[in-house]
């Protein structure tokens, strides 16, 4: 069958595995008939969302015994790394917490909580906020005298990347995300993120009570997640998945509340286009996601566009890895939209002298050789394949009208 058929077969699954429903067998038998399980099971593997449809699809008596063993290896594989991931998560709460730092844990634990079964949401790595670099250059320090090393190489201005002796990457953020190319919306998303400071609170997660974002402001960085690897290299089913789960938990004044934070930020097109996909490929709520589509124009609600939003989630799989090509969806076409993303490229690589305009033709030097050497050593790209993938992209975001 085509690789659509594998993804309607994947979609299909998550529905119900998202809802924490069972299929019936001989809807399950319907569903699986004439699917290629292994296209299948790498399909599931590349966005991150095996473990998830593990059990519905280890009913169907027709499963290949080698697809199956694999999908179930892994599985135990994922849940075991997930609790992992969780007391690590306590233990670096614990020391941070001792220096008196207000920590909160992003994604991970923290939205897994949201799934039917929490220990099925893959996650690699830790990440924690902090509510200003003074905070987070503290942390840093902290980690460092419990023998934590920082990452050589500082790859990204939001957070910093830090090792300890269990080999788990622990990312110590000063913002939820990297900054956008627009500074009014890095004002809006900073002050925002001021705010979420006072609805940091104790809840539990998988059991062990941790300090996480609540209502609003944990929606609001699932959404910043979604709109930076947007914009970027691109996502895949998982995150659409975290948009569902946790959207479907909260009350109606929350959703109320986060509509005024997609407004501050002017990203009503992009919410309503991800959240028209989660209604038509993931069973959301319609009736939960309605404030969300109801900020969209009709043009990013129609089902041609619908589709070519989806075939690009698809097609980037788990946060853009696909493709060598896939770096970044520019904003506005032609000449001009690759010059602003440059330019944007240029103040991230050296956000300290970019502030200097006398030194920028020299940063503009430095910048590209800086992406044609990493497109050779790191990417093993070529330019011409990360232009024409930003073109098809940016057309998607085109219609967005972002930050306007």
């Amino acid at each position: 069958m085509s690789g659509n058929a594998q993804v309607r077969c994947l979609t299909t699954l998550l529905k119900c595995a998202l809802k924490g429903e069972t299929i019936p067998q001989p809807q399950l038998e319907q569903i699986m008939q004439g699917v290629d399980e292994e296209q299948l099971y790498a399909l599931a593997r590349a966005h991150a969302v095996a473990p998830l449809v593990c059990e519905a699809w280890s009913e169907y008596p027709g499963t290949l015994p080698a697809v199956q063993k694999e999908l179930q290896a892994y599985t135990m594989q994922i849940i075991g790394h997930s609790y992992r991931l969780l007391f690590y998560t306590k233990y670096l709460v614990g020391l941070l917490e001792q220096e008196n730092l207000t920590v909160a844990v992003l994604k991970g634990v923290a939205t897994a909580e949201c799934y039917p079964q929490p220990e099925l949401r893959k996650a690699g790595d830790v990440d924690l906020l902090f509510f200003s670099k003074e905070d987070c250059e503290r942390a840093v320090a902290c980690l460092k005298r419990h023998g934590f090393v920082e990452h050589e190489e500082k790859l990204h201005l939001h957070h910093v990347a830090m090792i300890g002796a269990e080999g788990i990457e622990v990312e110590l953020h000063s913002m939820m995300v990297e900054p956008f190319d627009h500074e009014q919306t890095n004002r809006v998303m900073m002050q925002c993120q001021q705010e979420a400071k006072a609805h940091v609170q104790r809840q539990l997660c998988m059991g062990v009570p941790l300090p996480v974002l609540t209502g609003a402001y944990h929606g609001f960085s699932l959404l910043l997640h979604l709109l930076q690897h947007f914009l970027t290299a691109g996502f895949g089913l998982k995150l659409l998945c975290d948009w569902v789960v946790f959207w479907e938990k909260q009350p109606p004044e929350v959703i109320g509340e986060e509509i005024g934070l997609i407004r501050a930020m002017k990203v009503e097109q992009f919410v309503a286009a991800v959240s028209g996909v989660c209604v038509r490929e993931l069973g959301m709520d319609q009736k939960v996601a309605e404030p969300f589509l109801a900020l969209g124009d009709p043009v990013v609600k129609e089902g041609a566009y619908l589709d070519q939003f989806f075939m690009d989630i698809v097609e980037a799989e788990e946060f853009g890895k696909s493709q060598k090509g896939r770096m970044l969806a520019i904003h506005d076409q032609g000449l001009s939209g690759y010059v602003r993303a440059f330019h944007h490229q240029m103040h991230l690589n050296y956000p300290k002298a970019g502030k200097c305009v006398f030194f920028w033709p020299v940063l503009w030097l430095f910048t590209l050789w800086r992406f044609l050497r990493n497109n050779r050593t790191i990417r093993k790209t070529t330019v011409k394949e990360i232009l024409k993938s930003a073109g098809k992209r940016g057309k998607i975001v085109e219609k967005m009208h972002l930050f306007e």
